[in-house]
C-alpha cells in the first residue's frame, strides 16, 4: 500500500469518527426536544438548529469521505455503543427538568469539542482543504456550545431574580 493510501485512510476514519458525533449530536438534541414540556420556545429553537447544523455537517463530512473513495461507516463501535447508552441512561435517571437536559446537551457538545480537537491532530497533509472544513465546524460547534451555556445562564439569572423579588401588596 502507498503512503499516500495509507493516510487518505486514516484520514477517512477519522471523519468517519466526526460523522458519528454528529449523528449523536441529532440523537441527543432530538432526544430533547422530544422533553419538550420541559424546554422553553427559546430552547425548542436552539435544539432545531442544532440538529439541522449536525445533518450539514454529517453530509459535508461524508462528501469528503465520498472523494477519498471511502464510504462511511454508520455501525457505532463498542464505546461509541457505551457512550450512547450512558447518556441515555444518565438522562433517564435524572427529573426531566431544563437543568437535567441542559446538562446532558452541555456534557455532550464537550464531548463533540473533545473528538474534533482530537482529528485536529491529524496530519491531514495534502488534504489540506478537509482540515479546514474540520475548524470550520469546530469554530462553529464551540459558539453553539457557548450558546447553550448563555441560554443556561440566563434563564437562572433570571429564575434567582423571581425567586427572590417577594411580592408586597404596598407594591401596588
Amino acid at each position: 500500500m502507498k503512503p499516500q493510501q495509507n493516510k487518505a485512510e486514516h484520514v477517512a476514519e477519522m471523519l468517519n469518527d466526526l460523522v458519528k458525533i454528529n449523528t449523536d449530536r441529532v440523537a441527543r438534541y432530538q432526544k430533547g426536544l422530544d422533553m419538550a414540556a420541559n424546554l422553553d420556545s427559546d430552547l425548542i429553537c436552539v435544539f432545531e438548529n442544532i440538529i439541522a447544523d449536525s445533518y450539514k455537517y454529517k453530509n459535508e463530512l461524508t462528501e469528503k469521505m465520498n472523494e477519498l473513495g471511502v464510504n462511511p461507516y454508520p455501525v457505532l463501535g463498542i464505546s461509541g455503543q457505551l457512550h450512547r447508552a450512558w447518556s441515555d441512561l444518565s438522562v433517564a435517571l435524572s427529573t426531566n427538568t431544563r437543568k437535567a437536559i441542559m446538562a446532558s446537551c452541555q456534557y455532550n457538545e464537550d464531548i463533540a469539542q473533545h473528538a474534533y480537537t482530537a482529528a485536529l491532530s491529524t496530519d491531514f497533509t495534502p488534504f489540506d482543504d478537509i482540515r479546514q472544513l474540520v475548524e470550520l465546524q469546530q469554530k462553529a460547534m464551540k459558539q453553539t456550545s457557548e450558546r447553550i451555556k448563555k441560554c443556561n445562564e440566563e434563564y437562572y439569572v433570571i429564575n434567582t431574580a423571581m425567586r427572590n423579588f417577594q411580592y408586597s401588596p404596598m407594591m401596588l
